[in-house]
């Protein structure tokens, strides 16, 4: 199992500081204030730094410096052009900026890969605003018919095989389950990703967000979507779950309102509907797949203290069995 310690990029990658930072800009041949505020962010390492001088009317940049061995040169790249492909369209989205035509950079002789960006503010999504849905339902329409005009063809594809089987290889023997726990995981895990290989691999795929949850959702004269970091190739409906919390009927209608937005720019979804318990029980699998692989990180044993207790992976496991019941209750209704 991955500890992510060691020499390397992954080394160089702890130990970034502002004062690293603030040097790579200048070898960029910008001129900072030294103000280097460190962001919120457990995967990448990002930064808030102040200009001296304003580049395209912009005093504030954001660095995003990316975890090694987490995306390659040609996949980060897939991400920046869904951002040029959606401000060419005149979306809201936050594109890397470009310094001599330039706007993936390695931070000197360290492998470690950084992109810089505008910095945007907006107040977060609430989806009980008057419109705040149909809005979106619009937003994610208009970013769609975007996606599917070009390929992103180093991005992972969603499937059960990446985000339930392959999650169930890196814990299986990791120690983190006892092995009354590892069985009884293992088999929800498979049937969870077998029922995937029916239901959500025939659908088509385009780019998404992938991570389209309140988070990612800013509000200022716009609605739009930050953090691409998670874009990947799946349908579209990927888009519109995670957004739409609450028990069944507050999601119902939700979805409905976000449907309402959407058609007003291209057609719903709606037949996607039936892979959304599907969805959120691949996510269920993959986000403690990603915790895993990055549990000896400082960050996330504060983050996630409870992480090896027993009574964690029972709750999980009984969550995904209930998940399973929900899967075949919805696969019934369709």
């Amino acid at each position: 199992m991955n500890t992510y310690w060691g020499s390397g990029p992954t080394q160089y990658f702890f130990d970034l500081t502002p004062e690293k930072v603030l040097d790579s800009l200048e070898e960029l041949g910008l001129s900072t204030t030294g103000r280097c505020l460190t962001l919120n962010s457990m995967e990448n390492r990002v930064y808030e730094i102040q200009l001296e001088d304003r580049i395209k009317g912009v005093s504030s940049i954001v660095a995003k410096y990316y975890r090694p061995g987490r995306w390659s040169r040609e996949q980060i790249q897939d991400e920046h052009q869904f951002l040029y492909d959606l401000e060419e369209a005149e979306i809201k989205a936050i594109a890397p900026m470009k310094i001599d035509g330039e706007h993936i950079f390695t931070l000197g002789d360290t492998g470690i890969i950084y992109a810089l960006f505008a910095k945007a503010g907006g107040r977060h999504f609430e989806d009980e605003i008057p419109d705040s849905l149909e809005r979106l339902g619009t937003t994610l329409a208009r970013l769609h018919q975007v996606g599917r005009k070009r390929k992103a063809l180093h991005r992972h594809r969603l499937t059960g095989d990446l985000f339930a089987r392959q999650v169930k290889q890196t814990l299986l023997g990791s120690s983190i389950m006892n092995s009354y726990q590892e069985k009884a995981y293992e088999s929800v895990v498979l049937e969870i990703a077998e029922l995937s290989d029916q239901y959500l691999a025939p659908l088509p795929v385009q780019r998404v967000h992938g991570d389209c949850h309140a988070g990612n959702i800013l509000l200022n004269d716009q609605l739009f979507l930050v953090d691409f970091d998670d874009m990947l190739m799946a349908p579209k409906i990927q888009d519109m779950w995670m957004v739409c919390s609450g028990d069944e009927d507050e999601r119902r209608a939700k979805r409905d309102r976000l449907a309402t937005g959407y058609e007003v720019i291209d057609d719903y979804p709606y037949e996607q509907e039936k892979v959304i318990e599907i969805l959120r029980s691949l996510r269920m699998i993959h986000y403690n797949g990603w915790v895993a692989r990055r549990i000896e990180d400082q960050t996330f044993k504060e983050a996630f203290p409870y992480f090896r207790d027993e009574s964690f992976w029972n709750t999980h496991i009984d969550d995904l069995r209930l998940q399973l019941d929900l899967i075949h209750h919805r696969l019934a209704a369709f």
